[in-house]
This record gives structure tokens, sequence and C-alpha cells, in this order.
């Protein structure tokens, strides 16, 4: 595995223009392709099968440069390359562990630990809202904890990504 040494001003930018990609990617999807029940139905619209899925890939990349988002990066990989139509157990599985692992991992770091329980505390948005609004609230909580860990390095407050 090739380890690749990036600066923290690169992980800082990489992660904030993923965020705000990933925080755009269902409102980009519903002007291209109309409503769906959830974000990884899109990929039945070929334009939003190419958005959706580049916009993970390029998410994973940006979670790989963060030692402990290892595992939640895979598990996007996985659900770009299984799709929800063709291998629905393994798209489904992938994207629980990915929702599952990110709140882990957010509830690690004390300071920010609110994000994770927040995710948690999101799962009943499922059985009364629907899967598509828990994605949203879940990404918005995802990149809302990026950003404050940003903050949190630039204000010295912390000095590990």
């Amino acid at each position: 595995m090739l380890d690749y040494k990036f600066s923290t001003a690169f992980k800082a930018w990489y992660t904030i223009i993923s965020s705000i990609i990933a925080l755009l990617l269902p409102i980009i999807l519903y002007y291209v392709a109309g409503s769906k029940p959830s974000l990884s139905q899109y990929v039945d619209d070929s334009i939003g099968n190419i958005i959706f899925s580049c916009t993970l890939i390029l998410i994973a990349h940006s979670l790989t440069i963060r030692k402990l988002f290892t595992f939640p990066a895979v598990m996007l990989l996985c659900i770009v390359g299984f799709d929800c139509n063709n291998f629905e157990t393994i798209h489904n599985i992938s994207a629980t562990l990915f929702f599952l692992s990110m709140g882990i991992i957010m509830c690690l770091r004390k300071e920010l630990c609110i994000y994770g329980i927040l995710m948690f505390l999101n799962i009943p948005t499922l059985l009364y809202v629907g899967l598509y609004w828990f994605e949203i609230i879940e990404i918005s909580f995802i990149t809302f904890y990026n950003f404050h860990v940003l903050y949190l390095l630039r204000s010295r407050i912390i000095n590990n990504f």
C-alpha cells in the first residue's frame, strides 16, 4: 500500500471541498433526476449514476487521507461497486457499516462526540420519515463534524487531523 504524506493544509482544503460536494449531492441529484426514495436509487438514471458514483469515490478518497477513516472509505467504495438493484444485500450492509463506523469514529474524539451521538439518535428517522431524509441528515452531521474539526485545528485547540 502506498503511503502518501499530505500536508495538513491540503487535507483541510480537500476535506472542505469534498464536504461541500457531499452536502450538494442530494440537491444536484434531485435537480438532475427528480425525486427518489434514497440517494442510492439514482444509479437508475445514467447521469445520476455518474454524479453519485464520482461523488462517493471523491469522498472515499478524501476519507483515506485520514487514518481512522479508512474503513468508512472502503464501505463507500462498496456502495459504489455494488449497486442497490443487483447487489441489494451487499449494498445495504455496506451503507449501514459506513454510517455506523462514521458515528463510532466521530465519538472517539471526545470534544466532538456529540456528532456521533446525533448520528445514532437520527436512526428513528428511517422509520418515521424515510431513508432519503435519514441519509441527508447523516451526511449533514458528518459534514458539520468535518467543519468543526477544521475549526478546532485552525484555533489550535487540537493538533491532529
